[in-house]
């Protein structure tokens, strides 16, 4: 069970031997020659879509189009393989189009401004910065003791803030974190990446300029409940071993994260696979697996999950599961795969032989490119992990708005 899929993406598991999706795999395997098919015309619409971009031998709007036409056979052939076995599967596939399209978007849209940055190394420092992250997808640093307090001083209010919330006994993760800091904090934060050569290694590697800017408080105590198992129904009661290991959803994702306070193994260490930063990753699987939840997400979608746990995901709903189901093996894909990893398997084996733990005192910081390296924020067994989340900006160029005339097609419910 859980064996790693040969020409799939690192660490994702078998659906089709998972306990709780297992009895909802009801795809017509007689699809599956035209599913390769499609997906390797996929991957060469992609991968010439970048490279006409970077080169500047077609607009966006002109590259989008050309894949939007794959993408459109590729959700014909899912409601033509699925029409005998549940005709309530358009609006998941009409859905799923769109899904795939915004992140199609969004990561073409990247090809299309990449070049107009040009990078400035000024030592041996900088260089060394910008080869870890271009090369490992991380930088270690630690905060010298001013530092760190100074950063304490700022952010106390906020968790004084989580803490009361927490005492008033709200669990959510929504909750119990913060993205709500004052100009002065966000100064703060600025100015030591800025000074540390951290926006500049993050903008060398980006080829776009990038700065820290986004910024959350998060306390993690040892009750929270959305680390729980989402398969009780199976006889999954517990937490699994890869529990909440996942890639972002976004191309633009690169993050920080700083700890407040010592962590120890009880308080759940960040943990990262390095091996998964170099892994292959097929354009279009890639794509597939950061659509998967969001098209699940969606309105239209959630609202049929009578039996759903909002606070654990949506694949607590046999709904969701049944939906899935419909996918083909090749592109039955989660970003977010970690919650689905069954002790004991090979795959579980496989991802705590090669994960690192950072277990560090207060202080210690990561940067990392948050859309390939696997990583997750440890399971808390006890007391409470206090972190900073930071969140590095670059020039989407109105992505959203972009995006809108295209998605406004799909004539679709808001998410």
């Amino acid at each position: 069970m859980d064996q790693p899929q040969a020409a799939s993406l690192p660490f994702q598991p078998d659906y089709a031997q998972h306990p709780a999706f297992k009895p909802h795999i009801k795809w017509n395997a007689t699809f599956d020659a035209r599913v390769a098919q499609a997906s390797e015309v996929m991957n060469q619409l992609l991968l010439r879509a970048e490279s006409d971009l970077t080169l500047k031998k077609t607009s966006l709007t002109d590259a989008i189009g050309e894949v939007n036409q794959g993408l459109g056979l590729v959700t014909d052939l899912l409601v033509s393989a699925n029409q005998v076995v549940n005709n309530d599967f358009s609006p998941f596939a009409k859905r799923f189009h769109h899904e795939l399209l915004r992140v199609v978007f969004d990561d073409l849209a990247y090809f299309d401004r990449r070049n107009s940055y040009v990078p400035v190394i000024n030592d041996a420092h900088e260089m060394g910065l910008r080869n870890s992250l271009a090369v490992n997808g991380f930088i270690h640093c630690t905060l010298t003791t001013d530092e760190l307090a100074g950063l304490q001083v700022q952010v106390q209010p906020y968790v004084d803030e989580l803490q009361r919330r927490y005492k008033q006994g709200q669990r959510g993760r929504e909750a119990l974190s913060t993205n709500q800091l004052d100009p002065r904090s966000m100064n703060y934060v600025k100015e030591l990446f800025a000074r540390r050569g951290l926006d500049r290694a993050v903008s060398n590697v980006r080829h776009e300029p990038a700065a820290a800017w986004g910024f959350a408080v998060e306390i993690s105590p040892d009750d929270n409940p959305w680390w729980h198992s989402r398969y009780k129904d199976v006889g999954l009661t517990e937490p699994g071993p890869a529990t909440y290991y996942h890639n972002d959803e976004s191309r633009d994702v690169y993050k920080a994260i700083i700890y407040l306070g010592d962590v120890t193994e009880d308080l759940g260490p960040f943990s990262y696979v390095p091996v998964s930063y170099a892994m292959e990753r097929p354009r279009f699987a890639w794509t597939v697996s950061r659509a998967t939840l969001t098209t699940l997400a969606a309105p239209e979608i959630r609202s049929t999950m009578t039996d759903l746990d909002p606070a654990r995901g949506v694949f607590t709903s046999q709904v969701a599961r049944k939906f899935f189901g419909l996918l083909p093996a090749a592109w039955r894909l989660n970003s977010h795969f970690g919650f689905d990893v069954v002790a004991g398997t090979p795959l579980a084996n496989e991802i705590k032989r090669n994960e690192v733990a950072l277990v560090a005192p207060a202080g210690q910081c990561i940067v990392f490119d948050g859309s390939r390296l696997i990583h997750r924020g440890g399971l808390v067994r006890k007391g409470c992990r206090v972190a900073l989340q930071v969140m590095f900006e670059v020039p989407r160029q109105n992505v959203p708005q972009m995006f809108k005339p295209w998605s406004d097609k799909f004539n679709l419910p808001a998410m």
